[in-house]
């Protein structure tokens, strides 16, 4: 009863009502008002499960992007070792930057282009404070040519199929580009 009492003076209240100031005096309630405050309250309600329900959502795409991201570093690990080969897209003959990218990512389900800056054009740019596992790295000219790509193993590192001579190892991105007067910028399939 006092909790009922309760909410009547809060909806009261919320419409600048009171109640009656002794026993003689009456009110009347419009039971549309009522009906009013409830629908109001229910919006509450289920506002506040929608907040919920998205945040529980992008909670699980947060977490499945990470074990992607995860799975992408496993993946390109796997390959380690693996000689640069122009043009090369296979672990049997050997990769190039963009084949080797390509190639980690096919195996989670994701085509990419083939070429580095195809892949940048495709990928959704980040900032670096953003970087996590298995997103990519884009070393460019000051102009933008995008010249490699690699896969971020967090760290500062990338996964990548440096130049002929090398093959596929993880290494400082800082250093994983090739040249003192490249640029970095990161992306996100």
């Amino acid at each position: 009863m006092r909790k009922s009492l309760v909410s009547l003076i809060a909806c009261l209240a919320l419409f600048g009502l009171t109640l009656p100031a002794s026993a003689d005096d009456s009110i009347e309630l419009d039971p549309g008002l009522y009906k009013l405050q409830l629908t109001a309250k229910q919006k509450q309600e289920n506002a506040a499960q929608d907040r919920a329900r998205s945040a529980a959502k992008a909670d699980r795409q947060i977490r499945q992007a990470i074990g992607e991201g995860e799975k992408a570093v496993s993946i390109a690990a796997k390959l380690r070792g693996t000689p640069y080969r122009y043009a090369g897209s296979s672990p049997r003959t050997g990769f190039d930057c963009s084949g080797y990218t390509s190639y980690v990512y096919r195996q989670l389900g994701i085509e990419l282009p083939r070429s580095s800056g195809a892949i940048r054009n495709a990928a959704k740019k980040i900032n670096k404070a953003d970087l996590r596992k298995g997103d990519l790295v884009f070393w460019h000219s000051k102009r933008g040519r995008v010249f490699h790509v690699g896969i971020y193993a967090g760290g500062g590192k990338a996964w990548h199929a440096p130049r002929p001579g090398r093959s596929v190892t993880l290494q400082s991105i800082w250093l994983a580009g090739g040249r003192q007067t490249s640029y970095v910028t990161y992306g996100r399939i």
